[in-house]
């Protein structure tokens, strides 16, 4: 059985707890941060970026608000991350608009207002979203149950350009702007490690899905920016 103290700091920290318990429990299991940031640890290190990262309070690997009201408050003291300027590179570089529903500030307000039971009631979830599509959407729809995912298709797409962005690598692991700062190995190991089927464990699929694209705008962003044509 733990000890007091131990039980007194599961209730009064339990983030800490649970990075104690997830570390001995998976101590070579690399960090979500690890696992989605094209940056490597050395320039996170030095460029301060996991130190704001800390300062504005994200706890990577695990959102467990203690309630609705918790939650709020740090869904909007967060915002959406670096996803504006991931946004705002995209359209500038490529020309095509994101249109996102949740970046409608209206819809998002009215959604922020809705009481708790409105999105889980008697054990119903998406109760609101499930009585408007009554009779509008068809009903094995309608009461599905499962989640769907909109970047379903990431392997095809990444491994139909799989070569290409192995040469981007190559070439992002010899510049001198970004060496230091982008982990070219962790990437090129993942494309060169490349899955046949999707997979579903995080460890394959995050520096793939995630840490991959966000490398290679990030330095062709900085590249237009900067005015320069490197690669």
């Amino acid at each position: 059985m733990p000890s007091q103290n131990a039980q007194r700091l599961f209730l009064a920290r339990p983030q800490f707890a649970w990075n104690l318990v997830h570390r001995v429990w998976h101590p070579k299991s690399p960090s979500l941060l690890d696992l989605v940031c094209p940056l490597t640890r050395e320039y996170r290190a030095a460029s301060g970026a996991d130190a704001r990262a800390f300062e504005a309070g994200w706890a990577f690997g695990r959102f467990e608000p203690k309630s609705r009201r918790e939650e709020m408050s740090k869904l909007l003291a967060l915002g959406d991350a670096e996803a504006s300027e991931v946004y705002q590179g995209f359209e500038q570089l490529y020309g095509i608009e994101q249109r996102d529903p949740t970046a409608y500030r209206p819809f998002v307000e009215f959604c922020l207002g809705l009481p708790s039971e409105m999105f889980l009631r008697d054990g119903e979830q998406r109760w609101l979203a499930k009585r408007i599509a009554q009779d509008i959407l068809p009903e094995e729809q309608r009461a599905n149950r499962l989640n769907g995912r909109w970047d379903a298709d990431w392997r095809l797409r990444i491994g139909r350009r799989r070569k290409e962005y192995l040469d981007d690598l190559e070439r992002l692991s010899s510049h001198p702007r970004f060496a230091n700062m982008l982990d070219t190995a962790k990437l090129r190991a993942a494309l060169e490690d490349f899955p046949e089927e999707t997979p579903t464990d995080p460890q394959r699929v995050l520096p793939l899905e995630v840490a991959l694209p966000r490398a290679l705008l990030t330095a062709r962003f900085i590249n237009f920016v900067e005015g320069r044509n490197d690669p």
